[in-house]
C-alpha cells in the first residue's frame, strides 16, 4: 500500500528478476483524444492492448479536452470518455500514467498556443505567478477526479522549443524562444508545483518527469542529459522551495529515440546508462525510471527493420538497463493520413487494424529474455521471437506496487 509521504519507502531499489519483470510492457496512445476527435474504438483498442499483453498505457490527458472552456470545472461528456478507458484499462489490470502537457488560454491568458507560457516573473500578481497558480490548482483537480490514473507526467519534452515557448513563437522559425537557462527554471517550476498540485489531489499517487527528448544535433541523447543536469542544478540550488528531487519528479523520465538507426552497445546502451549514472550522482540512487515513448517510423525506414529494432530496444533495455521499470512503445495506432499534427508511421496497428510487423514483435517478446540469444541478434537471424511465444504473464505496474 502507499503512504503518502513515505516517498523512500514506495520508491526502494527494486531487485529480484521477478521484480524487474513487473510492468515492463508499455504502448503510448491517447485514445480518449482520438476517440473524441477521430471516433476511434476504444473497444477495439483494448482488444489489441490485450492481445499485445501490454502492462501499462501511456494516455494523453489534454487540460483543453478534459476541462470547460474557462477552466472552471470539467468537461463532463469527455471526462466520460476518458473515464471509460481508465475502466476497460482497469479491467484488464493495465496501469494508466496520464501524461498532462499543454497550457489552455485560460491558464496562460495566451490565445491560439496552448504550449506557450508567461515569462517568468516571481513578482506577486505577475501573468507568470497566475499561470503558476492555475497550474498547479488544475493538476490538484486532476489527480483528484481521475485516482485510477496512479502516476501522472508532467509534461512532455519541455526542453524541446516546440513544446514550451513564450507567446508569439513561429515552430517554422522557433523564434521568439526561451533561452536554455529560462527554460529549465520554468521546467523546474513546473515539475515543483505540478508536482505539489498532484500530491495535493491524491497522496499517493506519483509523479513523473515531462519525459525529456533528445536533440537533432550530432550529440543525440546527451542533450537529454544535460537538460537533466540542468534541473538537477536548480533544485540544489537552494532557489526552489526544496532541494529534495523527489519534491520535483518521484520517477525519471526520458525519450531515448534513435530515429533511423539500430539501437546497439554505442548509440543506446551506454548514452541511457551515462544519463542514469548522473542521477545517481546526484543522490537519486533507488529513483526508478521510465521511457515514455520509443519508436520508428515506417515513413522513414521499412516496417521489417521496425520489427526487429522493437525486438532488439526491449531486449537490450532488460539486458542492460535494471533501473528501467517501462518502456512505453510509440505508439498503437496509426494516425490517419489528414492529420497533420502528428507524426506518422509510427503505429503497432494500421487504422483498418491490421497488424504491421512490429505488432508481432511485439506479441511475441519474451518477458525472461534469455541472454545467451543476445549476439544472434545482431547477425540478423532474430531466433528469439519465436522461442516461448507463450502469452505472457500480466504484471501489475511497478511504481503503484512500492
Amino acid at each position: 500500500m502507499l503512504l503518502a509521504g513515505c516517498t523512500s519507502a514506495r520508491l526502494a531499489a527494486k531487485t529480484s528478476t521477478e521484480e524487474q519483470n513487473i510492468g515492463f510492457f508499455g504502448v503510448g496512445e491517447p485514445l480518449a483524444e482520438r476517440s473524441i476527435m477521430e471516433n476511434l474504438s476504444i473497444v477495439q483498442a483494448f482488444e489489441k492492448i490485450e492481445w499485445l499483453n501490454v502492462s501499462c498505457l501511456r494516455e494523453w490527458v489534454w487540460r483543453r479536452m478534459v476541462f470547460s472552456g474557462d477552466g472552471g470545472g470539467l468537461n463532463p461528456e469527455n471526462t466520460d470518455v476518458l473515464n471509460d478507458v481508465l475502466a476497460r484499462a482497469q479491467s484488464l489490470n493495465v496501469s494508466v500514467m496520464g501524461m498532462v502537457q499543454d497550457f489552455p488560454e485560460w491558464m496562460t491568458q495566451i490565445s491560439g498556443d496552448s504550449q506557450a507560457v508567461p515569462y517568468r516573473n516571481l513578482t506577486e500578481g505577475s501573468p507568470y505567478q497566475e499561470f503558476l497558480t492555475q497550474y498547479e490548482e488544475s493538476w490538484k483537480t486532476l489527480s483528484q477526479a481521475f485516482p485510477i490514473i496512479i502516476s501522472w507526467e508532467i509534461g512532455n519534452e519541455y526542453n524541446l522549443d516546440d513544446f514550451l515557448h513564450p507567446e508569439g513563437y513561429d515552430y517554422n522559425t522557433s523564434t521568439p524562444h526561451f533561452s536554455l537557462g529560462e527554460k529549465t527554471d520554468i521546467i523546474t517550476d513546473l515539475l515543483y508545483y505540478g508536482s505539489k498540485g498532484i500530491h495535493t489531489g491524491n497522496p499517493a499517487a506519483l509523479t513523473v518527469m515531462g519525459g525529456l527528448a533528445r536533440n537533432t544535433s550530432e550529440n543525440g541523447l546527451a542533450y537529454i542529459k544535460d537538460s537533466l543536469e540542468a534541473v538537477y542544478g536548480n533544485v540544489e540550488s537552494g532557489e526552489w522551495p526544496s532541494t529534495n528531487s523527489s519534491d520535483f519528479f518521484e520517477v525519471a523520465c526520458w525519450h531515448p529515440y534513435l530515429f533511423t538507426l539500430e539501437p546497439n552497445q554505442t548509440n543506446w546502451i551506454e548514452p541511457n546508462n551515462s544519463i542514469r549514472n548522473l542521477m545517481v550522482a546526484h543522490g537519486d540512487v533507488n529513483k526508478p525510471v521510465v521511457f515514455s515513448e520509443l519508436g520508428y517510423s515506417d515513413k522513414i525506414i521499412s516496417e521489417e527493420a521496425i520489427a526487429e529494432y522493437l525486438t532488439h530496444s526491449f531486449a537490450l533495455a532488460r539486458e542492460d538497463f535494471p533501473w528501467l521499470k517501462t518502456l512505453y512503445w510509440f505508439r498503437l495506432v496509426e494516425i490517419n493520413e489528414s492529420n497533420n499534427n502528428n507524426p506518422k508511421g509510427f503505429g503497432l496497428f494500421n487504422l483498418d487494424w491490421t497488424a504491421k510487423p512490429a505488432a508481432c514483435s511485439y506479441e511475441l517478446v519474451v518477458p525472461e529474455f534469455p541472454s545467451h540469444f543476445l549476439p544472434l541478434l545482431f547477425l540478423g537471424t532474430m531466433p528469439v521471437v519465436a522461442v516461448n511465444c507463450q502469452k505472457r504473464k500480466r504484471y501489475p505496474d511497478p511504481i503503484k506496487e512500492w
